[in-house]
């Protein structure tokens, strides 16, 4: 049942001249929201080994170069957990290989996708491997008023303007995941970025616009 709900998700999107990734949002022993209690991935070879299997069967069933990307994991968030994350990541590529010899796969790093974290990624395993970064920068702008952030006071409101939100902000921000991508000859992804609904229309726009400049500068994806 559930490769079928998949399945018809993606023929809608094709219908409408859509293209997909596919991201895989938690797997046994492991999800980016702690309160979900998953534990144990990184270490767990039986975990691992379910996890190779679930991508080999999506591989198989959507196999779709032109239209469907891959997404291996969202947002490990434990620096401690990249050396596993890396051998884990290479091991599912070449699992992945056997059925989708060229579907883009997208990996990120730790602290959920962080740009600043991508240096520590291995080189893409081939060329149609390219790394994945997440940005919701500034935080207190971007997630203001959001109940699942505990380290932001849920009733703060903050403008645009207020948050000093500049191209040279997203620059800097990007650096480093820009300089990683072009020395190891390799793109980047920009899987998930935005606004909380809670912004004004009018600052979600600026802030769109301003992270689009510096994501079209450096062609980014997204």
């Amino acid at each position: 049942r559930f490769l079928e709900r998949v399945a018809r998700a993606v023929s809608w999107a094709k219908k409408r001249n859509l293209k997909g990734v596919l991201d895989l949002h938690k797997t046994a022993g492991y999800s980016f929201d702690k309160g979900e209690n998953e534990g144990g991935f990184f270490d767990s070879k039986l975990y691992q080994e379910r996890f190779y299997t679930i991508w080999e069967g999506l591989a198989g069933a959507f196999y779709d170069p032109e239209n469907i990307a891959f997404e291996l994991l969202n947002e490990v968030t434990e620096k401690e957990s990249i050396g596993a994350w890396n051998r884990i990541a290479a091991e599912c590529i070449r699992r992945i290989r056997e059925y989708a010899p060229d579907t883009l796969i997208l990996v990120g790093s730790y602290w959920n996708n962080s740009p600043d974290a991508v240096k520590d990624l291995d080189d893409p395993a081939d060329e149609r491997v390219i790394y994945n970064m997440h940005c919701y920068d500034p935080l207190p702008f971007t997630h203001q008023g959001a109940f699942w952030v505990p380290q932001l006071d849920i009733n703060a409101r903050v403008s645009f303007d207020e948050a000093g939100i500049t191209e040279q902000l997203f620059e800097d921000n990007f650096a480093s995941a820009i300089a990683t991508a072009q020395e190891r000859g390799t793109a980047l992804y920009c899987g998930k970025y935005g606004v909380i609904e809670k912004v004004s229309p009018e600052d979600t726009v600026k802030w769109v616009k301003t992270i689009h400049a510096v994501f079209e500068r450096h062609e980014i994806a997204r």
